[in-house]
């Protein structure tokens, strides 16, 4: 998951950097919002050492806790976390440090019934988002699709947290094999301030979607409309976002009646799978299947 997690900082900006120690904190969101998380951790950890007031500690203490969390210093950041006063700034920082350690079904265990609507709104939407990622990934999607519309809902001017919702929302939809909602959660993947995400996971994976839902009901021009907005080339490692493009066009061009631009989609594709056999396989089949229908 993209970092998501310093949204309280802007809204707490005016108390944090209002006096010292105004340069190492800087520093430190700085780092964080680099992924140096160790620097990070460390530089938090000095703020804390400083003549702060109460804000300034418990921020550092708890961007620490998550710092270490994201460095899958899973006991150590639970243990800094723990150092909290306000519990609700706590089960914060604790479901940060589990999602990052991929623990969804403790989230779900301790704070599945925890009364987000109490908590300081910088925090409340992402703790609807982080919960509703968990309930999804235990494969309770109902849940994880009214918790991720609630973060979409409250998360007013964040555009990342926008597309992190839709994304993960379109996922488990998908999952859930509930194609029409899927479509209604990317809705607004081609509007202009969605495409600004067009080089970002955040955009391709759900645009991916909306195009194969669209493809499945043979809605082939708005399919083809999502397609054209994906980048000629994402820069992705081992061409995992060219490759979903490419394989993509060639389920279009099939769908169309095209079956030699389907094959020559299907071929380029197969190189950006690189070593992953999941993709090759995948392409593969549909390479085969292609083949056998012209004989």
């Amino acid at each position: 998951m993209k970092n998501i997690l310093f949204i309280g900082v802007l809204s707490l900006s005016g108390v944090l950097f209002a006096q010292e120690p105004i340069v190492e904190l800087g520093n430190a969101f700085q780092l964080m919002s680099t992924r140096k998380y160790k620097d990070a951790a460390e530089s938090f950890g000095k703020v804390r050492s400083l003549n702060c007031n109460e804000k300034q500690q418990t921020a550092a203490l708890l961007y620490q806790s998550i710092c270490l969390g994201k460095l899958k210093k899973k006991q150590e950041a639970l243990e800094s976390a723990e150092q909290l006063k306000d519990p609700k700034i706590k089960a914060y920082a604790v479901m940060n440090i589990l999602s990052d350690n991929g623990d969804s079904s403790e989230i779900v265990r301790q704070f599945g019934n925890e009364d987000l609507n109490a908590w300081p709104e910088e925090y409340a939407y992402l703790g609807w988002y982080l919960r509703g990622r968990a309930f999804g990934s235990v494969r309770q999607y109902d849940r994880a699709l009214k918790e991720l519309q609630t973060a979409d809902e409250l998360s007013g001017s964040d555009m990342e947290l926008h597309m992190l919702a839709m994304m993960d929302g379109a996922a488990f939809a998908f999952a859930a094999k509930k194609p029409d909602q899927v479509l209604k959660i990317t809705e607004k993947v081609l509007e202009p301030w969605a495409r600004k995400f067009a080089q970002s996971y955040m955009f391709l994976r759900p645009a991916g979607l909306r195009a194969e839902v669209l493809i499945g009901q043979k809605r082939l021009d708005e399919a083809a409309a999502v397609l054209a907005a994906f980048p000629k080339t994402t820069g992705q490692k081992q061409g995992v976002w060219d490759f979903r493009y490419l394989v993509l066009k060639g389920d279009l061009a099939l769908a169309q009646g095209d079956r030699a631009a389907a094959g020559k989609f299907y071929e380029q594709a197969l190189p950006c799978a690189g070593k992953n056999a999941v993709m090759q396989k995948a392409v593969l089949r549909k390479i085969e299947n292609l083949n056998k229908q012209e004989k």
